[in-house]
């Protein structure tokens, strides 16, 4: 949704036509190998844990005849943080065949950077 000029508070897509400009077409497989690129497919796990952060910090000084020393650790620990998964992968096997014949015929069948892995 995007805001009108009234402040931003008002959003120009409402429930009654919330996709004014409609959804984008199915191409099929019109595009080859470039068929939806660009867009991902995301979800959230109902299994996942919640994230947990722990803050700490802790320091101490002392008077060294005069002059005053101080160490301090400030440190966070964090865990179950989410973590994004690409889960339309090229297999390990068909890269390396596409990187075999990208160097034999200089065909870049899955569109590799030319900068390939050895």
């Amino acid at each position: 949704m995007s805001a009108r000029s009234t402040g931003n508070l008002t959003p120009v897509n409402g429930l009654r036509s919330p996709f004014p400009q409609g959804l984008n077409a199915a191409s099929g497989a019109s595009e080859g190998l470039l068929t939806l690129v660009g867009q991902g497919v995301s979800f959230t796990s109902i299994d996942r844990r919640q994230p947990l952060s722990h803050q700490t910090s802790f320091g101490f000084q002392h008077d060294l005849r005069g002059v005053l020393v101080e160490a301090s650790y400030v440190g966070t620990f964090v865990r179950d943080l989410p973590v994004s998964q690409q889960t339309n992968f090229i297999p390990e096997e068909f890269r390396s065949a596409a990187e075999q014949t990208f160097f034999a015929t200089g065909r870049n069948i899955l569109n590799l950077k030319t900068a390939v892995r050895r």
